[in-house]
């Protein structure tokens, strides 16, 4: 079982009873909730928990976890006790219809939008700016009730959030940073700024053209190789007085050697990137 971020590095046995008791408290809420009379008492109530459970879903400090709790016993006790305490009930029924909390300043913030559209999208989720950053994807949205003291008369289609896309950095250039002409490990040239870091692109492009290169100068030198044993195979068979015709198997290997001295010339002749020369074997 994995332990919550707040709980790392406690005893097995705590983080399953505090796994637990946090379950219980959840479902009794929930449950709860779900013995008031009215429909939108049960709403009001119902989308606190989850929402107040999400929002704290990856609360990192014990402190704050223990004192989570503890409101959700005490919030507990309320809903139980509201049934026979008139008090506590028309409390209750003041948040869900909006005339006090959190949900009368929703009410008053869709009021003031004057564009029917953006007050029709605005109220398909009513969470708060900070429980909608820390999860983006979940959305509360306005029920029935509201929408009409917020004047909303049709609901717009649900539309998912636009995810904020990061603006390359700039880095202004310093007098220091000129353009300066190098050479890599095969001695190719290439312009690079002075102060700056290589790209990744760069970089990567020219580990390839070294991998390559030496590709093909391991092929060079094992054909090199081979031309020496098979030249040194027709002096043996010369010496025993056979005649053997080794002339093909030169001939194909030479053709091969000036292939790939072609291909390692035509690299290192000038300093741009010819990707379909990279390519060929």
């Amino acid at each position: 079982m994995k332990a919550a971020t707040a709980f790392q590095g406690v005893k097995p046995s705590i983080v399953k009873e505090a796994r637990s008791a946090t379950l219980d408290l959840y479902r009794s809420l929930l449950k709860a909730a779900a013995q008031f009379p009215e429909s939108h008492q049960r709403y009001f109530l119902r989308e606190t928990v989850r929402e107040r459970f999400r929002f704290h879903r990856h609360e990192t400090s014990r402190p704050r976890v223990l004192r989570c709790l503890q409101e959700g016993s005490k919030a507990l006790e309320i809903m139980w006790d509201a049934k026979s305490n008139a008090v506590y009930m028309e409390r209750i029924d003041a948040l869900a219809t909006a005339k006090a909390g959190p949900l009368k300043h929703v009410v008053g913030k869709l009021r003031r939008i004057p564009d029917l559209n953006k007050r029709a999208s605005a109220a398909l989720d009513i969470r708060s700016s900070s429980s909608r950053k820390r999860d983006p994807n979940a959305r509360m949205a306005a029920p029935e009730h509201l929408c009409k003291l917020a004047r909303i008369t049709q609901p717009a289609p649900y539309q998912p959030p636009s995810q904020p896309t990061k603006t390359p950095k700039f880095t202004k250039r310093k007098p220091y940073m000129v353009s300066i002409r190098t050479h890599d490990a095969n001695g190719i040239p290439f312009i690079r700024v002075r102060g700056w870091r290589q790209p990744v692109q760069t970089s990567m492009m020219i580990k390839t053209r070294v991998k390559k290169l030496q590709q093909w100068m391991d092929k060079i030198h094992e054909l090199q190789d081979l031309r020496r044993m098979i030249r040194s195979e027709r002096i043996f068979y010369t010496s025993l007085g056979i005649h053997e015709d080794f002339k093909e198997y030169e001939y194909h290997m030479t053709e091969a050697e000036r292939y790939y001295s072609q291909l390692r010339s035509r690299i290192q002749g000038n300093g741009n990137d010819d990707h379909a020369t990279l390519r060929e074997e």
